[in-house]
């Protein structure tokens, strides 16, 4: 765990993932250890033209455990579904899976706060 008391540097930052499937996507991982990230919002824009679904997961000690999950994402729309904040530690990951093959594209925006 980080103590995020004395931060040193604060960097807003994005990621984003095409073509999301069924076997899930790394999209955010916490690596160095003075580090700790907030992830702030998780989009899920459906690229098909059915109703898919979309469950997001923090994966911890290669066990992921489910924020948001089976969450249908309809034709043409795009959800943020993440509803507050999650914090990654050093090791974690965050992991987004699709109803569908290749049916979502995933935006997720967060803070990469580092504390020395």
């Amino acid at each position: 765990m980080v103590n995020i008391k004395n931060v040193t540097t604060l960097n807003g930052k994005t990621n984003v993932a095409k073509s999301v499937g069924t076997g899930g996507t790394v999209v955010v991982s916490a690596v160095e250890a003075n580090d700790v990230l907030k992830v702030n919002s998780v989009y899920a824009s459906n690229r098909l033209s059915v109703d898919t679904l979309c469950s997001v997961y923090l994966t911890r000690s290669s066990v992921d455990y489910g924020i948001a999950t089976s969450i249908t994402v309809p034709v043409g729309t795009t959800l943020d579904v993440l509803s507050n904040s999650v914090y990654l530690e050093t090791g974690d990951s965050l992991k987004v899976k699709a109803g569908d093959a290749s049916g979502l594209d995933v935006v997720v925006s967060y803070e990469e706060i580092t504390d020395q």
